[in-house]
């Protein structure tokens, strides 16, 4: 019921604002300015950036597949999330964790 409701006046929103979401822009461009800042802060220190999300390309278990792939055995991990669902994406970081 609510998003019957809702899609209409979100498209609209969405349209005013360029045709989609700028999440995945704002998150890469924070990312790209977090590894400046560390490699800034900590020469020698090989960091990259990983983006996922719950909902939408790319998810957080994709990410985590490719920080598997690059064999990551320390990360940092934040959440864009509201405090009240952080559990979600805590879940299924301790799943990548737990597969080490």
């Amino acid at each position: 019921f609510i998003t019957h409701r809702r899609t209409p006046k979100i498209i609209d929103q969405y349209n005013q604002i360029g045709g989609g979401s700028p999440i995945k822009m704002w998150t890469e461009l924070q990312g790209k300015a977090m590894v400046e800042r560390v490699n800034e802060l900590c020469p020698g220190i090989d960091v990259k950036n990983y983006i996922g999300f719950r909902y939408a390309d790319p998810l957080t278990e994709d990410a985590l597949d490719q920080m598997e792939a690059d064999g990551i055995d320390h990360c940092v991990a934040f959440t864009q999330y509201l405090n009240i669902v952080a559990q979600q994406p805590a879940v299924v970081l301790m799943a990548f964790i737990d597969t080490l």
